[in-house]
């Protein structure tokens, strides 16, 4: 969450992102971060601080940006909150295809 939120010292993220590109388990774990730090900022679960990191950083890249709007939509049609919240194939499918994995 502190890599997503942009509160690694530089060096730090660095380590993360080379590691996401060589390690395909680290790059689920961070995927699951990712949908599970989305999850709680739609539903208002997020610190005061982390909501602000959250759309000071993290809403500031288009990609991620439209994420979130997706995850709303699909949060607003019912369907959506088994996809911020499980595990199953299914959401991972739906949540890797953002980020160019299958």
């Amino acid at each position: 969450m502190r890599y997503l939120l942009g509160e690694l010292p530089e060096q730090e993220q660095t380590a993360v992102e080379a590691r996401y590109f060589l390690d395909d388990a680290f790059f689920e774990q961070l995927v699951a971060a990712e949908k599970e730090l989305i999850g709680k900022y739609l539903r208002g679960e997020l610190s005061s601080e982390d909501h602000e990191r959250f759309q000071r950083r993290y809403l500031t890249v288009g990609y991620r940006r439209k994420m979130v709007e997706s995850a709303k939509e699909l949060l607003l049609s019912g369907g959506a909150r088994r996809a911020l919240t499980s595990g199953s194939n299914e959401s991972r499918s739906w949540w890797s295809r953002f980020f160019g994995r299958r």
